[in-house]
C-alpha cells in the first residue's frame, strides 16, 4: 500500500531538512512518495524541497493551508495520505502504532500527540509540555489539527478541505467526516510529531491570529462539539441562553480577564519568548480582547456544517 507524505510550508527553509529527513526515516520500510506544496516562500524552501522530491508545487495567492493540502492531495498517487507541516518532524517510534508491517494504516482517519518546541530570544528552541500526556491508548475524538493520516478514498470522498476557510479547516474536515459516516476520527496517545515554531502567545503572532478568522472558526467549532455530543440531550435554545449568560459574565469579569491576560503575557517573558515593553503589554491585552470577542461571535452566530 503506497503512502503519500504531503508537506506544506511557507518560508520554512530552516526547518525543511529536518522535516524531510524525518519522513525518509519514518517511511523507509514502505512504498512512499513526498509531495511539497509551497505558499509563495521568499527563502530557499523550494530549492531545499527539490533536493528530496520532484513533486514540488507552488500555490497561487491568496494562500491558505486548506488550498495547499488540497493541491498536494490532488497530485498524490498513494492509497494513504500523511499530512505534515514543514516546521514539523515525524517521530519514528509512531510508525508501528500507525501502520501494519505492509504499510496499511490501522485506522482510516487518525492523528497523535505532538510536542511544541518554541523559539526563544536567543534563536534556539525550547521544548514545551506535550499537548497531551503519553498513555499509549487509542480513543475517539471530535477533531484534531491539520497533521494527520487518512485513507485517500476518504479524503477524496469528502472533497478534501474547505478552501474558503483560512483557519480550522482541519477541524471542519473531521466534522464532515462525522456528518457523512457517523464516525469519529481516532487519536493515538503516542508521540507523533515535534513542532518547531514561534510561541502561540507571542504578541506578534497573537496579533495575526486575533485579526484573522481563527477566533470565529474556533467559536463555531466549540458549538459543533456541543452539537455532536450534547444536542441529543439538550435543546439548542438552552445552549443559546447559556452563550448569552457567558457573554454577560465576560463583561462583568473584565477586570479579572485583563489581569489574566497580563499574567499570560508575563509568563511568556519568564519563559524568554519575548522582551518586555509597556506597548507590547497593551497590544497583547488588546489582541486578547479581539480574539475572545470574535470567539464568542463565532460560537453564537457562525453557520455550522453539523446543524
Amino acid at each position: 500500500m503506497k503512502q503519500s507524505y504531503i508537506v506544506i510550508g511557507k518560508n520554512e527553509a530552516e526547518n525543511l531538512d529536518r522535516c524531510f529527513e524525518s519522513i525518509r526515516k519514518f517511511a523507509a520500510p514502505f512504498d512512499y512518495e513526498i509531495i511539497y506544496v509551497d505558499s509563495q516562500s521568499t527563502d530557499k524552501s523550494l530549492q531545499i524541497a527539490s533536493g528530496y522530491t520532484d513533486k514540488t508545487y507552488t500555490l497561487e495567492a491568496p494562500c491558505n493551508a486548506a488550498k495547499a493540502r488540497n493541491l498536494g492531495g490532488s497530485h498524490a498517487d498513494g492509497d494513504v495520505l500523511v499530512f505534515i507541516d514543514g516546521d514539523m518532524e515525524l517521530k519514528e517510534d509512531f510508525r508501528g502504532k500507525a501502520f501494519t508491517e505492509d504499510g496499511t494504516p490501522r485506522y482510516e482517519l487518525f492523528s497523535g500527540v505532538f510536542c511544541n518546541y518554541f523559539k526563544i530570544n536567543t534563536g534556539d528552541y525550547r521544548k514545551e509540555k506535550k499537548n497531551r500526556s503519553i498513555t499509549e491508548t487509542v480513543r475517539e475524538v471530535d477533531a484534531f489539527g491539520g497533521n494527520f493520516i487518512v485513507m485517500a478514498e476518504i479524503w477524496r470522498a469528502l472533497g478534501g478541505m474547505t478552501e474558503s476557510m483560512d483557519a480550522t479547516e482541519d477541524i471542519d474536515f473531521c466534522h464532515r467526516y462525522y456528518n457523512t459516516y457517523g464516525l469519529k476520527p481516532y487519536f493515538i496517545n503516542a508521540h507523533f510529531l515535534n513542532h518547531y515554531t514561534i510561541a502561540y502567545k507571542h504578541v506578534d503572532r497573537f496579533r495575526e491570529i486575533s485579526y484573522g478568522k481563527n477566533p470565529l472558526y474556533m467559536g463555531r467549532h466549540m458549538r459543533n462539539v456541543f452539537s455532536i455530543n450534547i444536542l441529543p440531550l439538550v435543546q439548542r435554545q438552552i445552549l443559546l441562553v447559556l452563550s448569552l449568560l457567558l457573554t454577560i459574565f465576560f463583561y462583568f469579569a473584565i477586570f479579572l480577564y485583563i489581569a489574566g491576560c497580563m499574567i499570560d503575557f508575563f509568563y511568556t517573558l519568564y519563559k524568554g519568548y519575548q522582551s518586555f515593553s509597556v506597548l507590547g503589554l497593551i497590544r497583547y491585552v488588546f489582541y486578547c480582547v479581539i480574539y475572545d470577542s470574535k470567539f464568542i461571535i463565532g460560537f453564537m452566530f457562525c453557520r455550522s456544517k453539523v446543524d
